[in-house]
């Protein structure tokens, strides 16, 4: 069996950011030239640009049907953003030309919502109903050739104290998660007893943590993933950029290992890997073994570093930063634990 997984197939990245690395990433996909100019106002420079032909870059019905062709899978995730609220009618039609063409090819697709359809989806939604062969599987669980596969949507995997709760909501055994999360809620997804983590919404990405695999993709058609699934002891995996082999890993026994090692490549996102995910899970294990002396030297030294985000805090336990989660207002010496409540304080009582 194998499996296609694309994400982010409507390309909507004309000014999002006043950030090189941004416009960088979409002149790889669009060839369009990036540019820049020195804001008064903002008093820094700005990053801008115009696609060749002057339109935003989409990809079109043929670029799909060639992929599809050229693979042949015999199923297809497609891990959100399907759509943008910036493309015309005409766009939305090109969509469902797509779903047509695989539904008349019997190819099983699966799709979940992402952040950036908004009102469209629904009509996504009414528009696949009459379909065989497509299917919305936002929070929902499906078998597919014995496969057990659950999809879940943007507005859950955004959603830190869902997140926290994943193992509650969803407790069976998983072949495949689905999902369109940002990076700093993909931690939690490892607590979920699943054998591949696939998700949507930035960085290209591929690795494991013990047997799960763990696979970002973003900008399809420029990157996608084929799975060849031949068995529950047999499969490879292989990152395709611009239709070439961008890395490969192949499952030996329970592990997999590289054949072709690529690197982690974020466009979008804060730039956490798996290899941050996996270093902070072993933080996590060797936190909840340690003595309390240990512990206090563990994330007295963490709090010191890059890597006290609130997001790591809330996976490793707040619990373990009681003593560090101080915030002072400067302004009338006011203390608060969190940070946001510094925050709500600056914004009500000084009108900061």
């Amino acid at each position: 069996m194998r499996i296609l997984i694309l994400s982010d197939i409507s390309i909507y990245k004309l000014k999002l950011a006043e950030n090189e690395k941004f416009f960088r990433a979409f002149y790889e996909i669009s060839g369009a030239k990036p540019d820049s100019y020195f804001d008064t106002f903002l008093q820094k420079k700005v990053w801008t640009i115009e696609p060749p032909d002057k339109k935003i870059f989409y990809w079109n019905f043929s670029d799909f049907c060639y992929i599809i062709d050229e693979k042949k899978p015999d199923l297809v995730f497609i891990a959100g953003d399907i759509f943008d609220v910036s493309q015309s009618k005409d766009d939305l039609e090109e969509l469902f030309k797509f779903f047509n063409y695989m539904n008349d090819k019997t190819i099983q697709c699966y799709i979940i919502e992402g952040n950036w359809e908004k009102e469209y989806y629904k009509q996504i939604i009414d528009f696949i109903e009459d379909l065989d062969f497509v299917e919305d599987i936002s929070n929902k669980e499906v078998i597919f050739n014995n496969l057990r596969i659950l999809g879940i949507n943007f507005s859950y995997a955004n959603r830190i104290g869902i997140c926290k709760r994943f193992t509650k909501y969803f407790p069976n055994k998983y072949d495949f998660i689905i999902t369109h999360a940002p990076d700093r809620n993909r931690i939690w997804l490892f607590n979920l007893d699943t054998k591949f983590i696939v998700t949507g919404h930035s960085g290209i990405d591929l690795g494991s943590i013990g047997e799960k695999v763990y696979i970002a993709n973003d900008y399809s058609l420029s990157y996608y993933f084929v799975i060849d699934y031949y068995s529950q002891e047999e499969q490879e995996i292989s990152c395709y950029k611009n239709n070439e082999v961008f890395g490969k890993m192949v499952k030996v026994g329970k592990k997999f290992v590289w054949e072709k090692k690529m690197k982690h490549y974020n466009m979008f996102g804060n730039g956490y890997s798996i290899i941050n995910f996996k270093n902070i899970i072993k933080l996590k294990r060797k936190i909840e073994k340690a003595n309390n002396e240990t512990q206090k030297e563990i994330i007295s030294k963490l709090t010191k570093s890059d890597k006290n985000l609130w997001w790591v805090r809330e996976y490793l336990g707040n619990q373990y930063f009681k003593e560090q989660m101080i915030f002072r207002c400067e302004l009338c010496d006011k203390v608060f634990h969190r940070e946001i409540g510094l925050h709500n304080h600056k914004k009500i009582y000084h009108k900061l």
